[in-house]
Formats: C-alpha cells, structure tokens, sequence
C-alpha cells in the first residue's frame, strides 16, 4: 500500500472522531440548570405585591410565622411561602390607638389635689333664656353685697391681661363693670363658703341670673370660672389655652367685663376666680 493511499483513509477516520468528541463536549456545556434557576428566582421576587426584583423589602413584607403553614417536611425550605405582599394583616393597625378613644371631658371639673390648679368650661349663654330675666318691677337687691372692685390692684391687673391678649388680636379693651364685678365676686365668694365649683349657683341660679340680679342689661353674656390659681398672670395663661375660655377673652361682641376673686382656707382650693361678660 502506498503511503499517500493509506494516509486518505486515515485522515478521514481521524476526522470523523475529532468531529464526534466535539458535538459531545459542546452538549455537556450548555447552561441550562443555570437558566432555570433564574427564571425560578424571578418568579420569586415578583410575588412581594408589586416589588420589583432589586428592590428594598421593608418589615412589613416579612410573613408572621404564626399564621404561616408549616411546610412539608420533605419539601425544600421557600423563604418566600406565605410572602403575599399585603395578605399579612397589620397588628399595630388592628389594635386601637389610645389617643383615638374617647376621653373624659375633666376640664370642667376640680381637681381632686391638695392644690389643684383648675378651671371650669366656659359658660356662654349669648342669648340667655328670657324666663331668667327677673321682674322689671323690683330693684336688684344690692344689701350686704361688695362695692365695685374695679381699683383692687388683683383685678387691675387680670384687666391689663385680658386687655393686652385682645390688642394683639385687634380686639378693642374691655371696660370694668360695676355690676359684671359684683356678680363675679359673690359667685367667687359663695364657691368658697359652700365649697363647689360650677357656673350654677349652690341655690340652682344660672350665671346670667346672677348677672342681671345686679341690675345688668345685655343681649349677650358669658362666664368664665378657675379655682386653685393665686395670681391673676396664673390664671389668665389656663383661660387662654383653653379653648373656650379663650373665646370668652377674645370675643369681640363683649365690651364690658367683671371680676371675682377669692382667697379661701375653708374649702377645696385655695383661690377662686370669676370673670363675667357683656356686650
């Protein structure tokens, strides 16, 4: 055989291996495991309700372990079993936030405390019940009851208080009212003797009664009532932030005030406080 004629075949045949050992390297290499991983974590990530994969997941993605199904013992752990994006129930939402529950109203009311500093609701009868107006006939009976308090430096001061908060706001002053002063500081003065506190009187009088009993005409009137405060800086400060005795102070319809105020060591508090309003 010559040479030239042995090596053709040869060379096929070596050709042809070489050929063969190539298609089966090129099929062992292609990465299919790796695309279905893949494709499996996108799946993944996709069921956190709307997230995006790469995104950020905060806490409230994360499933309670209480509610979740234990998973089958000889199935592979899926961090992502009971992750609905939003099926999770809230609990800091299903509990009831403290501040949303009612409470009571105590403004109205004295403190309990050796020495409470309290203020009353602000009593705003603008247009009081003409049944409270006394007989036209008879006189306001004035005996035994205080003389104006309008010089008594206390009462100088509230006024300049009152006064001041009412100019910032564009309110014109307030004047002193012999008869506004009279029913303030006999109600001042029977809340310490008879020890309550309210805006009606311990004999049933509401404080527009009251009001006109000193011979006081108006259209519109208010109260304001404090106890426990000893200066008149004091209670000026709790009126105005509160709201509706605020609204007495600053009520622009009123141009004439009275006030009451009582020391008192036979009663719950210390000091009682009575301002009265008129137009």
């Amino acid at each position: 055989m010559k040479p030239s004629t042995m090596t053709r075949p040869m060379l096929a045949l070596l050709t042809a291996l070489l050929l063969a050992g190539f298609q089966v390297g090129c099929s062992d290499d292609a990465p299919l495991e790796d695309k279905t991983a893949t494709s499996q974590e996108d799946d993944a990530t996709t069921t956190d309700a709307g997230h995006s994969p790469g995104d950020a997941q905060t806490g409230d993605d994360t499933p309670d372990s209480t509610t979740t199904p234990a998973a089958d013992a000889g199935a592979p752990p899926d961090t992502h079993t009971g992750d609905s994006g939003g099926d999770i129930p809230d609990t800091t939402q299903e509990e009831p936030d403290a501040t949303e529950q009612p409470q009571p109203d105590t403004s109205g009311e004295p403190d309990t405390s050796s020495e409470p500093d309290s203020s009353g609701e602000p009593d705003t009868g603008s247009e009081p019940d003409a049944s409270s107006e006394p007989d036209s006939s008879s006189e306001p009976d004035t005996s035994g009851e205080p003389s104006s308090n309008c010089a008594t430096g206390i009462v100088q001061d509230l006024f300049a208080l009152v006064n001041a908060s009412r100019a910032a706001e564009g309110r014109g002053p307030l004047s002193c009212d012999e008869g506004l002063g009279r029913a303030a500081q006999l109600h001042a003065e029977d809340m310490c003797a008879l020890n309550y506190f309210s805006h009606t009187s311990d004999d049933g009088r509401t404080f527009d009664q009251r009001i006109r009993a000193q011979g006081v005409s108006a259209g519109a009137m208010a109260e304001n009532i404090a106890a426990g405060s000893s200066t008149a800086a004091q209670v000026h400060q709790r009126w105005m932030n509160s709201p509706g005795h605020r609204a007495n102070i600053m009520n622009g319809q009123y141009q004439r005030m009275g006030v009451g105020f009582k020391p008192c060591s036979s009663a719950q508090y210390s000091h009682y406080w009575v301002e009265t309003f008129a137009d």
